[in-house]
């Protein structure tokens, strides 16, 4: 397990979902790779891990976001084990297993 900075972690999320949009962009279908995210709710305070992935659109309802969740320092994904959609908190990512790849995040501060 590698151990990273936190900003490096949001870095690997970000560009694994920018990875992803350009892959449905050129290709019409979802990139399908599933990671694991271990973070801390902005909201409650409690630890969440979820099994999830990018570009999941078989159960969308509605319209546009009114906003760019990048900017508010979050980012959507589907969670294959609840089968719903949920935000991840870039600021307060604890592990990430992306790629074969598996982080720890050093110098969380919450």
């Amino acid at each position: 397990m590698r151990i990273i900075t936190l900003e490096q972690a949001a870095n690997i999320l970000v560009n694994f979902y920018n990875i992803e949009q350009n892959y449905v962009e050129s290709n019409g279908g979802a990139y399908n790779k599933f990671f694991y995210v271990k973070f801390i709710k902005r909201t409650t305070g409690e630890v969440r891990e979820m099994l999830c992935r990018f570009g999941v659109k078989s159960h969308l309802r509605g319209g546009e976001r009114a906003y760019n969740p990048i900017e508010k320092g979050l980012v959507f994904v589907f969670d294959c084990q609840k089968m719903a959609y949920r935000s991840i908190n870039l600021d307060a990512i604890q592990e990430l297993h992306i790629d074969g790849e598996k982080y720890e995040i050093k110098g969380i501060n919450l």
